[in-house]
């Protein structure tokens, strides 16, 4: 099962191995973050991520992909792991994008992190309505 994987990764053009190797580190980086910070720290690292006026090499659905597809290797790769670093990602490429972190009761109490640019949901759609609690531009 690995090696069918490694196997596929090496075929892939180098672009996407790289935009995957960067996904990659974003989730490692995000995921230690949450493990080991203090989450006031978390969130001021957060805070911080705001779109450079350049527009870098990947477009907003190549880092959505890579992200996604990335985060089958990060263990406890949750959706505000994933949020917090396609949120990253999107900075350092020029995109603006907001993180929201809502709660819904549909299914007993739960909360969920999602990404949007220009008001449509890019990153962690999901089946419930989420009431935002928390927004970063």
């Amino acid at each position: 099962m690995a090696s069918s994987r490694l196997v596929k990764f090496l075929k892939l053009p180098r672009d996407n191995k790289r935009s995957l190797l960067t996904a990659l580190a974003a989730l490692w980086t995000m995921r230690m973050a949450l493990w080991l910070l203090p989450y006031p720290s978390v969130k001021n690292l957060a805070s911080k991520m705001k779109a450079r006026p350049e527009v870098g090499e990947l477009s907003v659905d190549e880092i959505v992909q890579s992200v996604e597809m990335a985060s089958q290797f990060v263990l406890a790769a949750t959706c505000l792991t994933k949020a917090l670093a396609a949120k990253m990602l999107l900075a350092r490429n020029g995109y603006s994008s907001t993180l929201r972190i809502g709660v819904d009761n549909c299914n007993g109490f739960t909360a969920h992190a999602w990404i949007e640019r220009n008001g449509k949901v890019i990153l962690g759609r999901s089946i419930c309505q989420y009431k935002p609690l928390y927004i970063l531009e």
